[in-house]
């Protein structure tokens, strides 16, 4: 009796970090897609701002 509740409580345990690890996961993996999103967004802006400065710079000389 004592062994089942043990093994019980340990398969509860594992199953229970199991859960936990794969919900960090999802929210990794969430939070990992909308960064690198952004920072294709800001790499986008930035060359846009250059191609700018480059054509002030031009026109400046």
């Amino acid at each position: 009796k004592y062994v089942d509740i043990f093994v019980l409580k340990s398969s509860y345990f594992h199953y229970s970090i199991i859960i936990f690890v794969y919900c960090l996961n999802i929210k990794y993996y969430k939070n990992l897609k909308k960064s690198s999103q952004s920072s294709y967004h800001i790499q986008k802006i930035q060359k846009s701002k250059s191609k700018k400065n480059y054509k002030i710079n031009k026109m400046g000389s």
